[in-house]
């Protein structure tokens, strides 16, 4: 696969996960769950919504596309949206292509995997997390 390609695939899974898997929602000024990830599992559901801990982040995109993620414990910050009708509108008003080759001119690739090491936070480059079919 070479370099772009790679790039889209780990940029791709990075916005399935911080959406489907892992977003959170603003809906009358309190933080919802929406991500599937979240809602199944009690113990990160209470650790998103109510620990001072992890960072909550406004959507967008980009940052979205360079934010690795961990498939081996509770995330370091999520990202939050104002509506669905908004992620929507993001999604469909993008140029993937332009984003991705802007991202890859300016030197922060959008690909790539971190090692673990001592508790560094770790990447996956998979779409899904181990286990998932």
């Amino acid at each position: 696969m070479n370099r772009c390609a790679g790039a889209r695939s780990t940029g791709f899974a990075r916005l399935y996960w911080y959406t489907v898997e892992f977003g959170l929602a603003r809906e009358d000024g309190e933080l919802r769950i929406y991500g599937a990830g979240i809602v199944s599992s009690f113990g990160e559901s209470h650790y998103s919504l109510e620990s001072a801990q992890p960072s909550r982040h406004a959507f967008d995109i980009e940052r979205v596309l360079r934010t690795r993620y961990r498939t081996d414990t509770f995330q370091a910050g999520y990202f939050v949206i104002d509506s669905f009708e908004a992620l929507l509108d993001e999604l469909l008003t993008h140029d993937f292509p332009a984003l991705y080759a802007g991202l890859e001119r300016d030197g922060r690739p959008v690909g790539g995997r971190l090692r673990a090491r001592r508790g560094a936070e770790t990447t996956s480059a998979r779409a899904f997390p181990p286990g998932h079919p």
